[in-house]
């Protein structure tokens, strides 16, 4: 575990567990080596299996607040995809709910407090990304629509191809639309991280 083959700590946590099923604590140490190797839902699924195994709140707690940090993690993999961004808001909420548990059971726990200031942070600037997203796709709409009706108005007479021959009576648009910023506003690099899991 300690030189990093997280997969084989893992399958012997796994193993010890099954062996001793009274061994609670190979489940969360099966939870951090799926985290550490970067398999964030199994991690999840061993420190919530834990969280439910033993009575300490702390235990319970760091649970929670590991489960917090599989999310952070999840949800900035989904933004780092044009594709699956919008999938990072579930991801924070998540995180969002789990920082919350991790509280309700270490109500002084200062890590727990930060991350979930943390990822409350990018839940707000993740959606701030998307309206923006969903407003300049709104009005790219809005203009290539203005283009058809424009194109769509007086026909004139057709050329060889189909295509409408212009005029000097013609107007409408002619597809001279100003385009913003393709990429929009970007933020800077948020230099501020979560904190790392309990191990």
């Amino acid at each position: 575990y300690e030189r990093g083959k997280y997969k084989d700590a893992q399958t012997k946590f796994e193993k010890a567990y099954a062996e001793n099923p009274n061994y609670a604590r190979a489940l969360y140490n099966a939870g951090n080596s799926a985290y550490l190797s970067g398999n964030f839902d199994t991690a999840m699924i061993y420190y919530n299996d834990y969280a439910q195994k033993v009575d300490n709140k702390n235990e319970i707690a760091k649970a929670h607040f590991n489960i917090g940090n599989a999310n952070l993690q999840k949800a900035r993999n989904a933004e780092a995809n044009p594709e699956t961004m919008s999938t990072a808001q579930s991801y924070y909420k998540e995180a969002i709910n789990s920082y919350k548990q991790s509280l309700k059971n270490n109500p002084n726990d200062i890590e727990a407090k930060y991350n979930l200031t943390y990822a409350l942070d990018k839940l707000k600037k993740n959606q701030e990304q998307q309206q923006d997203k969903n407003n300049q796709s709104d009005k790219s709409d809005q203009e290539k629509e203005k283009q058809d009706k424009g194109e769509k108005g007086d026909k004139g007479e057709q050329g060889e191809n189909g295509d409408p021959k212009e005029n000097d009576d013609q107007q409408g648009d002619k597809g001279d639309k100003q385009e913003g910023d393709e990429n929009g506003d970007q933020e800077s690099e948020e230099k501020s991280e979560e904190h790392t899991t309990e191990l």
